[in-house]
């Protein structure tokens, strides 16, 4: 699907996370005409899914994934990311499941050719998708995301952001089993906690070689 630099457009409304998508294509005057299953398979599953489910809204339910802690040690800021399995029946109670990522939205990396003796952009070509946190951290939003969750049972963990799109962090995540200290605790606290854990194991593991 070739996403065409049209000037004029008509509005065509999707599902809130594809929106931000067509959003940011329309600001750069492409044609958003839907998700593209070359380059973004997720929001391609997505909208069939959305489709679906105006057949039976009642069985649909979510889980959460995992959920990432993201923070950027440059800004400050501090942004949360994450993945959730969504589920729905057909009217013969087949099931149908997809993953989508939640708390981003791509920034488009836009080349301009421009017309050499009027100076007016004739043409736009996407290079890429940059990454774009839309959600800061706040344990509110951490709370209802948890309990709109049918399963309980998920992954945290705290990571530095990505400028890539497709790449959800940067670095190697740590894991934190402790929900409530992943909640309450500054992301500093976070990493000391880890430290401490991971200098106890170290402690642990000589112990034993000494036995």
């Amino acid at each position: 699907m070739a996403y065409q630099y049209v000037p004029d457009q008509t509005d065509v409304v999707y599902p809130a996370r594809i929106q931000q998508i067509a959003d940011e294509y329309k600001r750069h005057k492409f044609n958003y005409t839907g998700p593209d299953p070359d380059h973004d398979m997720e929001s391609w599953k997505e909208l069939g899914f959305e489709e679906r489910k105006i057949v039976r809204p009642d069985s649909y339910y979510m889980n959460l994934l995992s959920l990432y802690r993201l923070h950027d040690e440059y800004s400050n800021d501090e942004w949360m990311l994450w993945k959730v399995e969504k589920w729905i029946k057909d009217n013969n109670d087949k099931k149908y499941r997809i993953e989508v990522v939640m708390g981003r939205r791509p920034e488009l990396e836009v080349d301009e050719i421009k017309d050499e003796n009027t100076g007016k952009t004739i043409d736009k070509l996407i290079r890429g998708w940059n990454m774009v946190y839309t959600e800061k951290w706040n344990p509110t939003t951490f709370d209802n995301i948890v309990n709109e969750s049918k399963s309980k049972r998920f992954m945290l963990q705290i990571a530095r952001p990505s400028a890539a799109y497709w790449i959800p962090y940067t670095g190697t995540p740590i894991l934190i089993k402790d929900a409530k200290l992943f909640r309450n605790a500054t992301y500093d606290e976070l990493v000391e906690h880890d430290r401490r854990l991971e200098a106890q194991q170290k402690a642990l593991n000589i112990k034993s070689l000494g036995k």
